[in-house]
């Protein structure tokens, strides 16, 4: 029989495997869409630029919409992917730079004045 340590490591490392695995697909899934929407807005630009009445707007659009759905697909990845490390992180507590409670910070302002600290006006 293993050792309890022993369990221990090897699930961790079956953990941080499977991660790394949805981690290296994730990025290959945006880098492959982002190829495929670029190659699609030059393709469009080309065929755009083949056609006798076409204006600089139609391939400013195109440009700009393939720019668009490029940066905000790679920010959303990104963002997700960031937030889902911090929660998993925050699950095992080790968030901050002094544990899981952080560094300790300025003192509040005062609570409000208790009927010891008025002073008798009558």
């Amino acid at each position: 029989m293993m050792p309890r340590a022993e369990v221990s490591d090897l699930i961790k490392d079956s953990e941080n495997g499977v991660e790394n695995a949805r981690t290296v697909a994730g990025l290959f899934a945006i880098c492959v869409s982002d190829a495929v929407i670029g190659l699609a807005a030059i393709l469009g630009v080309l065929w755009l630029h083949d056609t006798k009445n076409t204006s600089i707007n139609e391939i400013v659009g195109i440009l700009t919409s393939a720019f668009t759905a490029i940066a905000t697909m790679t920010t959303a990845y990104l963002g997700i992917k960031s937030m889902s490390n911090t929660a998993k992180a925050a699950t095992r507590g080790t968030v901050g730079p002094a544990g899981p409670a952080g560094p300790p910070g300025p003192a509040g302002p005062p609570g409000p004045a208790g009927p010891q600290d008025r002073a008798d006006t009558t």
